[in-house]
């Protein structure tokens, strides 16, 4: 903090002359230190809430590794178990509406991990605000504690 450029802003709003020895700047002194170890602490809180968030993207994402893969092995499972009883034309077009199955719960599946990475995102964003939002609180404290 510029000591001397906050004495002569003061004098020059308000008319009132202070020294560097003022009491006024061991409260600010002070001030600072508190609002400091309230930032720490917010900063502690969205990094938490970062750690969650990206620990459940990555538990989303695996549980639709899993849910890809079963259904995969189940399709197949349905597939080969189907052509057994049927002829090669049919088993042709069977194969083909499979395929389509499979490719429609992979896009699915595809859709979930894209959901699961736009919470990430939104995570981000809504720590980020949050300490924004913090940091426009405690400014606005001091600029009412210091026009007062």
């Amino acid at each position: 903090m510029d000591t001397q450029h906050v004495i002569g802003e003061v004098a020059k709003r308000h008319g009132v002359l202070l020294t560097e020895h003022d009491p006024v700047f061991a409260l600010v002194t002070l001030n600072e230190l508190l609002v400091g170890e309230l930032l720490g602490r917010v900063q502690a809180t969205v990094d938490g809430a970062q750690d969650r968030t990206a620990v459940a993207c990555a538990q989303q994402v695996e549980a639709a590794k899993k849910t890809s893969a079963h259904l995969v092995t189940s399709a197949a499972g349905y597939m080969a178990e189907q052509l057994r009883g049927v002829m090669k034309t049919e088993s042709e077009a069977l194969c083909e509406k499979i395929g389509g199955v499979i490719a429609a719960e992979r896009a699915r599946a595809d859709e979930a991990v894209r959901d699961a990475l736009r919470a990430v995102g939104r995570s981000r964003v809504a720590a980020a605000v949050a300490v924004a939002s913090s940091a426009l609180a405690v400014g606005l404290a001091i600029g009412l504690w210091v026009s007062h």
